[in-house]
């Protein structure tokens, strides 16, 4: 893996790209957000003797169970910059002047060799011309491996053992290791051009028995409950179809990939599959109720349409008005007397109720009836 953008990995974050237990790897930290190298592999068939830690590269030696040949992995992340590319293509030659055995250079090397293999970007002819001596002077060889096709792996990475067997077993060697390899890989992708175009064949053949196999069933709950074997036939078959789909937008991913850096971003079978994707993963084929999973669809539609309806009904029958009716009533003579003026005949008989013979002067009568007001009140009422 080149250009994690990470450092001080631990096992864990590793394990869930490799995919099981047997594992053994070592890294380059990054450079804050830029580089940064992985290196993992399987400890029953690679033997590691020694590690080269470089900024931009990350060289594994040893050896393969059962054989002497030394074996130098090299991962490979150049920069950007000429200059430090530059001084890589050095760094690597001396290194591998200084090491014998086998070696193999992956990675991202930033690097065209000729004018057709840039795309979208400048080429840049003095460059490619350092990039092509390196590669002559270390006597390294490039293998042609683009492609989706060839390049295409199913989650569990175990589809292709019977076409790889078949291949190896089949060769004929010619005596240069090199050339044997050419051919190995060469048959390899035609076969596994073969194989998939038959996977697919019958991928498609089991995808239409099992969508037409679920619309029956879904068709008679429409008239009659479903039996359990039914049931579960209709489950199992959603599961399968679904399980179709997630391949067939994997299938879908990578051969975007292929496109975009062939002809441009032109992906749209890509995003339809994402879309009818979405749909499917939206469509209710279970619900809890009552504490059991139910997944009868006459059943799901019912609880559905009953959930709605509790949200959206009138709770009441009947709600209260506000019209005032019931309600008791001031007379017109009490309304009146509401906005009525203060008069000083009235003050009079007021504080006479109150045990007063004189009203008092102004600020007196004003602290009184601020003191007394709430009885005043209802006193006048």
């Amino acid at each position: 893996m080149q250009e994690t953008q990470v450092s001080n990995l631990e096992s864990f974050t590793v394990g869930k790209y490799w995919g099981h237990a047997d594992m053994d790897w070592d890294w380059v930290d990054s450079n804050g957000r830029s580089g940064g190298l992985v290196s993992v592999w399987d400890p029953k068939v690679f033997f590691k003797q020694s590690v080269i830690k470089h900024d931009s590269f990350l060289v594994v030696s040893g050896r393969l169970v059962g054989s002497d040949v030394r074996i130098n992995v090299a991962n490979i992340y150049a920069s950007r910059d000429f200059s430090k590319r530059r001084a890589l293509w050095e760094d690597l030659r001396r290194v591998k002047e200084g090491s014998n055995g086998v070696w193999i250079m992956v990675g991202d090397f930033n690097e065209v060799r000729e004018e057709g293999d840039r795309m979208l970007s400048r080429f840049d002819s003095f460059g490619a011309s350092l990039f092509n001596m390196f590669i002559a002077e270390t006597g390294m060889f490039e293998y042609q491996m683009g492609g989706y096709k060839f390049t295409f792996m199913p989650e569990d990475g175990s589809s292709f053992v019977e076409v790889v067997n078949q291949v190896v077993s089949t060769h004929v060697s010619v005596g240069n290791k090199m050339k044997d390899l050419a051919c190995l890989l060469k048959s390899l992708k035609v076969n596994i051009k073969d194989w998939r175009k038959l996977s697919k064949d019958l991928e498609e053949k089991e995808l239409n028995v099992l969508k037409n196999e679920v619309d029956l069933i879904d068709r008679l709950a429409e008239n009659r409950r479903l039996t359990l074997e039914e049931k579960e036939r209709r489950t199992a078959g959603r599961w399968k179809i679904k399980k179709h789909e997630k391949k067939r937008i994997i299938d879908l991913k990578q051969l975007a990939k292929f496109r975009w850096a062939k002809v441009g971003d032109e992906n749209s079978k890509f995003f339809h599959g994402l879309i009818n994707s979405r749909k499917a993963r939206n469509c209710i084929t279970s619900l809890v109720i009552d504490g059991k999973i139910v997944s009868d669809p006459m059943v799901i539609k019912h609880e559905v349409k009953m959930r709605f309806m509790s949200r959206f009904t009138e709770p009441l029958q009947r709600r209260p008005s506000l019209d005032g009716r019931g309600c008791r009533r001031l007379s017109e003579v009490q309304v009146k007397s509401l906005v009525a003026v203060f008069l000083r005949k009235k003050l009079k008989m007021l504080y006479g109720r109150m045990g007063v013979i004189e009203p008092p002067g102004r600020t007196a009568l004003l602290l009184s009836l601020l003191k007394d007001f709430g009885f005043c009140w209802k006193t006048f009422l």
